[in-house]
């Protein structure tokens, strides 16, 4: 079952939060999202903000409250899993509409409450009693509900909920955007992996408001947030980042985790004596490149904004992937992307990127800019710990991975921000770059506020 958590964040935007002695809500500083502490009944149907339009609508909770019976079915769905695609095919980002705002006919709190169904999945597809899912405040209740908004005003096809504890057990959703509609009914089919009910719907309209109903016996069902579909792709400003799926263990995989440990604590002394005679370096390892570019050069200076901007630089867009992050919030691996937000000031500050590690070992990131450049330098921003880039790939093609630069970055040793490029010995068009950084080499954490391709 779950506990409660020890380390309280937003579900939301993943900030800390500060719990109030004797109160047992707290409300987020950043996005004013609500998030509750312990096990919690909230807003039953009939009373405040959930209370039904008419009496019509009455009659459809209640109907939807009897739980699963042999109703006809409604509306097209099915479960898709992991063998149905990929993560990136089962939260499309392009076309993915996050909820604004959730809440749920009962709740467990803490890390577990309906604030973690804001926003994109932060579970899935990983499957246990994972902290970052909604929880309900029993294991063992008959029917339970989650009710989800949107900020949208775009046509949708469908919808999928994403299940990631005790699956399979949603069996109606239904429209609440005007009056109450019932979109889809159909049979509980438990499952134990984590999977998404797609729904399809009959044709395109616009939703802003759902409600899930599930059944929840014989051990608590989690649910991780419900996407809308839409029907046209997002302008790239709509699509948000989708952070890696929580490291938050569940109960069972903090035992395996404890007895993984000890294995490890007997593989790391058998490596460590292996490893006397080595080279000493990081266990992360360098994807292979294709081909390595010749005749670039590396350089660096500390010219102002003002003047970096007269080159036209054009800046990430999106991260595709890192090696890790210090925070999902501050220093994430998104606070590489878009325009410079610390420099020229220099320090350990939030809005760059930072490892979880001061001294990891190689790692990288990769940043995807929202159309290919005709690219004459690669250029960054580092504003803490300068020096430790020491590859710089081109993976716009990740089957013909280039090199551009791999060496020793001219500004270790420097103190403060320092601007780097990589220049091209000609035009090149890029789409996607990935940094390496060998984070030893450099004491301290190495932070990147922002990555360039300069036309």
């Amino acid at each position: 079952m779950p506990s409660e958590s020890t380390v309280l964040r937003c579900g939301n935007c993943g900030a800390n939060l500060s719990p109030v002695p004797g109160q047992n809500v707290v409300q987020c500083d950043y996005c004013a999202q609500a998030t509750y502490l312990t096990q919690t009944v909230m807003n039953m149907p009939g009373v405040g903000r959930e209370q039904p339009a008419t009496s019509r609508d009455s009659d459809l909770h209640a109907r939807m409250m009897e739980g699963p019976t042999a109703r006809p079915a409604k509306g097209r769905g099915r479960r898709l899993t992991t063998r149905d695609g990929s993560r990136e095919v089962l939260c499309p980002v392009e076309r993915a509409i996050w909820p604004k705002h959730a809440t749920a006919s009962t709740t467990y709190g803490g890390s577990w409450s309906p604030s973690a169904m804001v926003g994109p999945p932060k579970v899935f597809p990983r499957y246990g009693d994972i902290g970052g899912a909604w929880a309900p405040s029993s294991s063992n209740s008959r029917v339970e509900w989650v009710c989800v908004e949107y900020d949208s005003t775009q046509a949708v096809t469908g919808l999928r909920v994403y299940e990631t504890y005790n699956s399979g057990r949603v069996y109606a959703v239904v429209d609440q955007t005007d009056g109450e509609e019932l979109v889809y009914y159909g049979e509980v089919s438990p499952k134990s992996e984590s999977c998404a009910l797609d729904v399809t719907f009959d044709a395109p309209r616009v939703v802003r408001k759902l409600r899930v109903y599930l059944t929840n016996t014989s051990g608590y069902t989690e649910i991780d947030t419900v996407a809308l579909l839409a029907r046209d792709p997002l302008p790239l400003e709509q699509r948000p980042y989708i952070p890696p799926p929580t490291k938050e263990l569940s109960v069972g995989g903090a035992m395996w985790a404890f007895a993984l440990v000890i294995v490890g604590l007997v593989v790391g002394v058998v490596v460590a004596v292996r490893g006397c005679n080595g080279s000493g370096e990081s266990s992360q390892q360098y994807a292979v490149p294709t081909s390595t570019l010749p005749g670039t050069t590396i350089l660096m200076g500390t010219e102002p904004l003002s003047e970096i901007q007269r080159r036209g630089p054009r800046w990430a867009s999106s991260v595709v992937d890192f090696s890790s992050e210090y925070t999902s919030d501050g220093n994430s691996a998104q606070r590489a992307t878009g325009a410079p937000d610390v420099y020229p000031t220099a320090g350990d500050l939030p809005n760059a990127w930072a490892t979880r590690l001061a001294d990891g070992g190689i790692q990288h990131i990769t940043l995807r800019y929202a159309e290919p450049v005709l690219t004459t330098a690669v250029f960054w921003l580092e504003t803490y710990n300068p020096g430790a880039v020491v590859r710089v790939d081109d993976v716009s093609d990740p089957a013909q991975v280039v090199t551009l630069f791999s060496g020793i970055e001219p500004t270790r040793g420097v103190t403060g921000a320092a601007a780097v490029e990589v220049r091209l010995p000609e035009p090149r068009s890029i789409h996607t770059v990935r940094l390496y950084l060998d984070t030893n080499a450099v004491t301290g954490w190495n932070e990147i506020d922002a990555v360039a391709l300069i036309p």
